[in-house]
């Protein structure tokens, strides 16, 4: 198993964001249903915030997982286009089936109009973490109307499903675009991962949805189309990459 890998606070600092949404990340666990949805992280003002799991802690996803959550507003790209990023690497299973939620609020989205088109990008498994055998990830986007926490249209209700990909083992990069009326400005986007594992051996692996509402453009994909936005995403993922090159780095059990 790969070692863990801490943040670097130089491309940390050009994570500030443009826009002043504020992200709430939040954690159900199959395994402590009562508990509901647990806030883990915050950023008051879309800037990039980070949860780290350190070796030899418990688990810090829950009663099974643990592994690295982050999340930001992107500065525009060449194109003008904003992007909502959330992701996850090094998440792994302790060899427990369980299965939990990861809610990634952007509450307070603003955009020119209340009819949007959404280019969104579901990635599972880059940079060599695919998902294991065993394991299944859902990754989902609604809208929802400003002031709600979280939503969805299942365990808490009240979202709107833009549209959703589910990855199984292996890795693979899928680009959409949605059209839809959001309930009004601002709004809420939130982007959900459900993670069922069957238990086995512990393996890392990562995913990210990014999107953006936007106006201008009433065609398909935003800017430079399907493969502008491709070349853009991977360099995006190369981003993330490297906002967690190690400063130290802290070795992680055997797997």
């Amino acid at each position: 198993m790969k070692a863990l890998t801490a943040l670097t606070a130089v491309l940390l600092a050009t994570a500030t964001p443009v826009l002043a949404d504020s992200i709430t990340v939040g954690l159900w666990d199959a395994a402590n249903p009562g508990v509901g949805i647990v806030p883990i992280l915050s950023s008051p003002d879309g800037s990039f915030v980070y949860r780290k799991y350190n070796s030899g802690d418990p688990t810090n996803l829950g009663a099974n997982f643990a592994g690295n959550v982050g999340t930001l507003t992107l500065a525009p790209d060449a194109a003008g286009s904003v992007y909502r990023e959330a992701a996850f690497d090094d998440i792994f299973n302790t060899g427990v089936s369980d299965t939990i939620r990861l809610f990634y609020s952007f509450q307070g989205v603003t955009a020119g109009s209340t009819n949007l088109t959404f280019p969104a990008i579901f990635q599972a498994g880059a940079n060599g973490e695919p998902i294991p055998p065993g394991t299944v990830i859902a990754e989902q986007i609604f809208t929802c109307a400003n002031g709600a926490t979280f939503c969805d249209n299942n365990l808490v209700g009240g979202g709107t499903l833009l549209g959703m990909q589910v990855f199984g083992a292996g890795s693979a990069t899928i680009f959409d675009t949605f059209s839809a009326t959001v309930p009004g400005n601002p709004f809420n986007l939130d982007f959900v991962f459900t993670i069922a594992s069957s238990g086995g051996a512990p393996s890392d692996f990562s995913a990210a949805i990014l999107t953006q509402p936007d106006v201008t453009v009433p065609g398909p994909i935003a800017g430079a189309g399907i493969p502008g936005l491709a070349a853009g995403i991977f360099g995006l993922w190369g981003w993330w990459r490297r906002r967690c090159v190690a400063l130290s780095v802290l070795p992680r059990r055997a797997g």
